[in-house]
């Protein structure tokens, strides 16, 4: 994987997860216009953007760092779009949250109940029936 961005993605992550997708005969639309999100945050209004949604309508959110702020948006949209199937897809599940945490990316998930995966797991995902 070369993780370096095309000026069509968002991160270097993203171009290779369309690239393995486009490799792996997986159908999927990126950052489609009509999955926009709004969600509230406390004081304001916030749209999200889906990074994919494959044809049996699971979402898909790419991430190389998951930071604080990325974690916050993530619980609110899952408490927001309780209806919505939102899938974490990490490039390193086993990295720490910070340098002092214990807790990585995969077991934030898993605490929160959020599925998550690598990028390989996509082709799996995209087999699921809706």
């Amino acid at each position: 994987m070369r993780f370096k961005r095309d000026g069509k993605h968002r991160s270097g992550y993203e171009t290779d997860t369309t690239a393995f997708m486009k490799t792996n005969g997986i159908k999927a639309e990126y950052e489609p216009k009509d999955k926009k999100l709004k969600y509230i945050k406390p004081a304001s209004n916030h749209t999200y953007q889906i990074d994919y949604v494959l044809d049996n309508q699971i979402h898909l959110e790419c991430k190389g760092l998951f930071s604080a702020s990325d974690r916050k948006k993530i619980l609110l949209i899952k408490e927001q779009y309780p209806h919505i199937d939102l899938r974490m897809v990490f490039m390193q599940p086993s990295k720490k949250l910070s340098k002092i945490s214990k807790t990585t990316y995969a077991m934030w998930c898993d605490k929160n109940s959020i599925k998550w995966g690598v990028m390989k797991d996509i082709l799996a995902w995209s087999k699921e029936r809706p």
